[in-house]
């Protein structure tokens, strides 16, 4: 048990530092200079020696990747279960075409990039689900213990109308509180339906929050990738393929991938139809159809994941911060009436009630 949490620890301290670790590799493979350059399996074994004499965790993953240097595997291939699959696929790519610093500087690009989307994505995804459960906790405490106190000293009919609904629904969820855990049931199958979810239903879902940022995030890590592989020498269509087999490609990726493909050998003339599947916002599509004017598809592609990657990056965080603000937006609307209806409701009951009473 200990050993398996130590493996995991190592693995998450790698992942936190691939970044640094490619960066040392591309400095050693691209050195032109007179010295003797370390090979991987060397370079490996000494950070594993240097990190077990340290007592540090990460020594694991080094000594694992040097072994399987040492047994003849490829370098992409003993990375396998220490980094994301489309760093392993761009690192793959590089090295089956005797490009391996290139695909090194595409992998730190993308991981890069991916790690500021996944941050903005992330937060504009979990802060409005933590507050919605706040909502429905509050509206649980209220249905349960304050609702049927003051609906027994002030009946319906003293209510102003707008805070009913409000009311009924508290107090219907609190007699039903059980179907709070269906939340907890609906929230695995929606992070399950981000990446196997298809089909054309998926495409107009997509342009809602929160799939519309998953399906931004996804696009921009696409045009990363395909831009790494197009600068290891893939063609468009052979950069498609790459990652149409690879172990990075969820069900929903490949989903629009293989239209991609199948659009590009029906019209190849037309590229910019071949981006149109529902997966690329209509932002990234101008740029595209922009670049495709005066280049070729691959060199479109390239610039768009180099040059123009901190535009498509802005895009997404653009995006999802717009997302989040709507999502905010609409909560808060919940909690003012929440608010509205315990403050300005009840006293509106009260006065109703003693001046029915000063009535009669």
């Amino acid at each position: 048990m200990f050993f398996s949490l130590k493996v995991w620890w190592a693995k998450k301290v790698f992942s936190e530092k691939r970044g640094e670790i490619y960066n040392a590799i591309n400095a050693q493979i691209s050195d032109a200079g007179g010295r003797r350059v370390e090979t991987l399996p060397e370079m490996f074994g000494s950070w594993a020696k240097r990190s077990s004499e340290r007592e540090e965790s990460i020594a694991l993953v080094y000594k694992a990747i040097e072994q399987r240097l040492r047994s003849g595997k490829m370098f992409s291939s003993a990375l396998q279960g220490f980094i994301p699959g489309d760093e392993a696929l761009l690192i793959n790519a590089g090295e089956a075409s005797n490009r391996l610093s290139d695909a090194l500087t595409s992998a730190i690009t993308s991981q890069k990039a991916t790690a500021e989307m996944s941050g903005a994505v992330s937060g504009a995804m979990f802060q409005p689900m933590f507050n919605f459960l706040g909502w429905v906790v509050s509206s649980v405490c209220l249905g349960k213990w304050l609702w049927p106190e003051l609906m027994s000293s002030f009946t319906e009919e003293y209510w102003p109308s707008w805070a009913l609904p409000l009311i009924h629904f508290d107090m219907w969820l609190a007699g039903n509180w059980f179907l709070m855990f269906l939340g907890f049931i609906a929230l695995p199958l929606y992070y399950y339906s981000l990446e196997n979810w298809t089909g054309r239903f998926r495409q107009v879902i997509d342009k809602i929050p929160p799939y519309s940022m998953y399906r931004d995030k996804t696009a921009s890590g696409l045009l990363v990738i395909l831009a790494g592989l197009i600068k290891s020498g893939l063609t468009v269509d052979e950069a498609l393929k790459r990652i149409a087999s690879s172990s990075m490609c969820t069900p929903y990726l490949l989903w629009h991938v293989n239209i991609m493909m199948r659009r590009m050998r029906k019209d190849a003339d037309n590229a910019i139809k071949m981006f149109q599947t529902g997966l690329f916002s209509q932002q990234i599509i101008d740029r595209l159809a922009d670049s495709l004017r005066t280049r070729s598809p691959d060199e479109a592609l390239s610039e768009m994941g180099e040059k123009s990657l901190s535009d498509v990056v802005a895009i997404v965080k653009k995006s999802a911060q717009f997302a989040n603000g709507i999502c905010m937006v609409l909560l808060g609307l919940l909690f003012a009436y929440s608010v509205a209806a315990q403050m300005i409701g009840a006293q509106e009951a009260g006065s109703n009630f003693m001046s029915k009473s000063m009535r009669v």
